[in-house]
């Protein structure tokens, strides 16, 4: 069986597109923010679904911004 990913013979115009894919962020640090939260967001291809953390206000000090996730927006 061929692989779809590399077969070239399949029929574009009958494939349907996927949905972009829904991501969970547990995490909200300066990593997550400073790096992960922008990538995902300018992907068309993924969607951030939920964005979980313990602290109800985190800041990404590390990376030299104070913003909460909410003034990043």
């Amino acid at each position: 069986m061929a692989d779809p990913a590399t077969d070239s013979s399949q029929n574009v115009e009958n494939s349907e597109v996927a949905p972009p894919a829904r991501i969970v962020v547990i995490g909200t640090g300066w990593w997550g923010q400073g790096w992960h939260l922008p990538h995902l967001h300018r992907n068309p291809n993924s969607v951030v679904a939920a964005i979980v953390d313990t602290n109800p206000n985190p800041t990404a000090s590390s990376s030299g911004c104070n913003q909460t996730c909410n003034e990043q927006k």
